[in-house]
């Protein structure tokens, strides 16, 4: 049985991918979140617009869960035009 990693996520927030944030930082928008599952979009360093595809991220994988981390202040300097 699988276990269910408790998170605090919620539709909206900006986050990081532990494993990108420092060689490839990208700031991700919460687009879709339950129990289980949460849906990044990817936004864009230009716009407010969201570019590439959805990243999924699976809750109830202890390891996949601790991809998503709070966006650094350092990265949302980077994305000053994105409504917080």
């Amino acid at each position: 049985m699988s276990r269910i990693v408790s998170t605090t996520w919620k539709v909206g927030d900006l986050v990081q991918l532990r494993t990108e944030a420092q060689w490839n930082p990208s700031l991700f928008r919460i687009k879709t979140a339950t129990s289980k599952k949460l849906v990044l979009g990817q936004l864009s360093d230009r716009t407010d617009e969201y570019i590439g595809l959805d990243t999924a991220i699976d809750l109830t994988d202890p390891e996949d869960a601790a991809e998503v981390i709070a966006a650094s202040e350092e990265i949302l300097a980077e994305y000053p035009h994105i409504a917080r």
